[in-house]
């Protein structure tokens, strides 16, 4: 078995042995340098002026839930609901965010939603970078290798190529998700109670970056594992138990996030795909692995819409023809860990297929759930550069490179003086070209553009609502108003997300901008401001919670934010209080102070005698506390674990020991 920290049998028989302090200075230089050509690839993104966003038209929507953090700063629990949009619902039962990674949690905190984002950008350009090196060390591979895959991974399109529509979460689920592959091979190598542990650690992370695509994705390689764990013999390696034990330990690392979820699955959807015309046949998905081409990109062509977002993924021919190459070059000691890496990207890249998935969806809401399957593709990649890494390691080392001696004449000053080179330098060409076409590539989706400010609309909103609690709309296409509405304490009901709550009904809203005149608008809505080409209706019917008495509606007063809401009302009659804010169990309500019965209905509604009256509404899951609490057993047994005196798991070593 060869071990990372130690040179290859075949780096053994040809070099010599060098001091472990200098093996370490070597990679402590490669990860550098690694991690400087990630901040040089994002160093347009490092300008922190809040006016200026990172690319794609969703951009604002996509980071909209990164201020989960600033209401948990605000408001604590508060935050465990989602007041701001769709009519609320469960801040933690939402995979499109990934809010509760810490990677996103800190940069969110430390420098807002628009900065923060920015950062989370940067580093996940890092980790995708070190994660394919991290891969490229377990398979024993040399510096170049390591080097090359490392800095093609950050840059690589099927990464980068997802800022296109400002899909800042999913580029770092894609990240830190990468690093399942080296962690898996860790444990397959060292056999360690640490490595597991350590799989474990990155499950978990991987779980908490949110998309739902991408775990998807490394969920359907799950089969490739029977590779690394049955023997020649087609028996099953005890070595099991530690990918097991690193499963369970990563369900409960994520329990925070699991357990709302799971709570809360069926009540927070999506819609489903009728049809995976998003999807291109097999061979045109492949295709996209050369083409670096934007504008190919957004012509609807060869079978695809123009959405580049879901199709770029530029990497080279030649990490293809490394990786063809190293399947056909490799000695018998690297089959096993060489065919997992095949075996999971052929699980992930066969099933992308429109035929096969409209035929699979014939049977299966759930995979009709998956309403743009490109997605998956993206966790593809650092298998296959993992094999492209191993190629390009095969064909420095097995090939007899020849060398090239120059000679410089003695001259009456020095004597004559000799220079060897391997003409392995000849590899450095084409490896340079392809880092630099992806980078060229790549720098397309790493810019900033500048604002697209519904400042002055905002501020009129602002004064006519002043204190009140009212539901607004804007056009469902401008995705830039989406961040800057939560950001001010805005509550949106139009439909900017990509999933919704119950049957997909949503507050009418008190204020609504519209491009066009309201073809039929109600007898008390008015226009109350024309700007910008646009109009502000006002509707004063869509009020945010008021009393029915069986023959009209007495409106009440709101504040308060998230899952804590106060209403007052005074009415002469008895009637219901009707709050426009989704139901859900986990809502408890008092009345002046005594506990009040919530009837599971739309909205949060109650009876109500005559008079005034104070109701409070509070959401306080059950689940959270029970997730988190589990995500704390999952730390302490971790700590446990790791604590003990270390030994290794069970299991035999197999044929590349």
């Amino acid at each position: 078995m060869t071990y990372p920290s130690e040179p290859t049998p075949t780096e053994a028989q040809t070099t010599p042995a060098r001091p472990a302090a200098a093996r370490r200075w070597t990679l402590w230089l490669e990860v550098a340098l690694i991690v400087a050509w990630a901040f040089w690839a994002g160093r347009e993104l490092l300008d922190f002026n809040e006016a200026m966003w990172p690319l794609g038209r969703e951009y604002t929507m996509a980071v909209s839930t990164h201020h989960f953090w600033n209401d948990v700063r605000a408001c604590g629990q508060c935050a465990l609901w989602n007041g701001a949009q769709l009519g609320g619902y469960p801040a933690l039962a939402n995979t499109y965010a990934g809010i509760l990674h810490p990677l996103l949690a800190i940069p969110t905190l430390l420098w807002g939603v628009i900065n923060g984002s920015k950062v989370i950008i940067v580093l996940a350009l890092a980790i995708a970078g070190l994660a394919q090196w991290w891969l490229a060390r377990e398979l024993g591979l040399g510096w170049l290798a390591r080097l090359w895959s490392g800095l093609l991974a950050v840059v690589a399109g099927t990464l980068v190529g997802k800022l296109e529509l400002g899909l800042v979460s999913m580029t770092l689920s894609i990240a830190v998700s990468s690093l399942l592959f080296p962690a898996v091979l860790r444990l397959y190598n060292r056999r360690t109670t640490g490595a597991a542990l350590l799989l474990a650690a990155v499950i978990a992370s991987a779980l908490l970056s949110g998309q739902g695509y991408i775990q998807f994705g490394l969920v359907m390689t799950i089969p490739a594992l029977l590779i690394l764990l049955l023997n020649e013999n087609w028996q099953l390696n005890p070595l099991w138990k530690s990918y097991g034990l690193a499963a369970g330990l990563a369900a409960l690392l994520a329990g925070v996030f699991l357990v709302p979820l799971l709570a809360n699955w069926g009540a927070v959807t999506k819609d489903l795909m009728l049809d995976f015309t998003s999807v291109q046949p097999l061979g045109y998905n492949l295709l996209n692995y050369m083409i670096d081409d934007l504008d190919f990109h957004k012509a609807e062509i060869l079978l695809k819409p123009g959405a580049p977002n879901l199709y770029i993924a530029y990497i080279g021919w030649l990490p293809l023809f490394l990786a063809v190459l190293g399947l056909g070059l490799h000695p018998k000691a690297d089959r096993t860990r060489l065919f997992y890496l095949a075996a999971a990207w052929l699980l992930i890249v066969l099933p992308l297929d429109r035929e096969f998935l409209n035929r699979l969806g014939e049977y299966s809401d759930f995979i009709r759930q998956l309403r743009f399957p490109n997605y998956i593709f993206s966790i593809a990649t650092p298998a296959l550069l993992g094999m492209a890494a191993y190629g390009l390691d095969q064909l420095q080392r097995r090939i007899p490179w020849p060398t090239l001696t120059l000679t410089a004449p003695a001259t009456e000053s020095r004597p004559a003086r000799t220079t060897t080179f391997s003409l392995l330098l000849i590899l450095l060409l084409p490896l340079a070209y392809n880092l630099r076409g992806a980078y060229t590539f790549a720098h397309n989706f790493l810019l900033l553009r500048e604002e697209v400010s519904v400042n002055d609309k905002l501020d009129y909103m602002e004064g006519q609502l002043g204190d009140s609690h009212e539901w607004i709309a804007y056009p469902l296409s401008e995705h830039f108003w989406t961040e800057r509405t939560v950001a001010r304490g805005f509550k949106v009901s139009a439909y900017v997300l990509p999933f919704y709550t119950h049957d997909k009904t949503f507050p009418s809203p008190y204020l609504e901008f519209r491009r066009d005149l309201l073809p039929d608008p109600a007898p008390d809505s008015e226009i109350i401001l024309e700007i910008d080409g646009g109009f502000i209706y006002r509707h004063p019917s869509n009020v945010y919670a008021a009393v029915w008495n069986g023959a009209d509606y007495t409106p009440c007063t709101a504040s308060g934010w998230g899952g804590s809401i106060s209403v007052s009302c005074s009415t002469t009659q008895p009637g219901t209080l009707i709050v426009k804010e989704n139901y859900f169990p986990a809502w408890q309500a008092s009345r002046n102070g005594q506990p009040m019965e919530l009837p599971a209905d739309r909205w949060l509604t109650t009876d109500l005698p005559a008079g005034q009256h104070t109701v409070e509404f509070t959401y306080r899951p059950w689940d959270v506390w029970v997730g988190l609490a589990l995500s704390l057993v999952g730390v302490l047994a971790c700590l446990w674990l790791g604590l003990r005196r270390p030994k290794p798991q069970p299991g035999d070593p197999g044929p590349d020991a």
